[in-house]
C-alpha cells in the first residue's frame, strides 16, 4: 500500500527532506482519524495508505541518518536495535489497542492511535535537531513538491510532462 509506494519513491528519487519527513507523523495520524470516521471501503483504503505513506516519510529519512551517525564498529548493534525499535512497539501496542477496542470501540482506539502517532512528531523533531548538529543535509533530499508529483505520476493520477523521463 502506501508504505511500499513511499519506499519506491525514495528508491527512485532519494530520501525526503526534513520538512517533508516531519509531515509523516501528521499524515499517519490523519489516516488513523479518517479510518475511525469512515465506513467506506474506498476511504478506509485511502486511510490505510495515508498511515503507510506517513510512516515511510519519517522512517526513510531518519533511519539512514541514524546509520550515518553510527560509528562503523557499532553498526551491527545499531541494526539490531533498529529492528527492535520497529517491532517492539507493535508487540506492546497491539494488545492495548485490542483492549481499547473491546472497552470503548474502534473509533476511540484509532483516535488514541492518532494521538500516539502525533507524539512521534516530538521525538522526530528532537532526533532531527540532534542529527542536524552533526550531519549535513543529504544531497538527495527530495522536496515536498517533488515527492507529491512523483506519487501522483506513479499512481497514474497525472502523466509526466512531454520530454521528461522516468528512471
Amino acid at each position: 500500500g502506501g508504505g511500499l509506494r513511499g519506499m519506491a519513491v525514495v528508491a527512485g528519487c532519494g530520501a525526503p527532506g526534513r520538512r517533508t519527513s516531519l509531515a509523516g507523523p501528521v499524515t499517519a495520524a490523519a489516516g488513523a482519524v479518517l479510518l475511525a470516521a469512515t465506513d467506506s471501503l474506498a476511504a478506509g483504503a485511502a486511510a490505510v495508505a495515508l498511515v503507510g505513506v506517513g510512516t515511510s516519510l519519517l522512517t526513510t529519512r531518519l533511519f539512514p541518518r541514524f546509520v550515518e551517525a553510527t560509528p562503523p564498529a557499532m553498526l551491527a548493534r545499531f541494526s539490531s536495535l533498529l529492528g527492535l525499535a520497529q517491532t517492539g512497539p507493535v508487540l506492546l501496542v497491539t494488545p492495548v489497542l485490542g483492549r481499547l477496542i473491546h472497552v470503548w470501540g474502534v473509533a476511540v482506539a484509532l483516535g488514541a492511535l492518532a494521538g500516539v502517532l502525533m507524539l512521534t512528531l516530538l521525538a522526530a523533531l528532537r532526533a532531527e535537531q540532534q542529527l542536524s548538529q552533526s550531519l549535513p543535509e543529504p544531497r538527495d533530499a527530495v522536496s515536498p513538491a517533488t515527492a507529491l508529483a512523483v506519487c501522483a505520476v506513479e499512481a497514474g493520477a497525472v502523466r509526466p510532462a512531454v520530454g521528461t523521463t522516468r528512471s
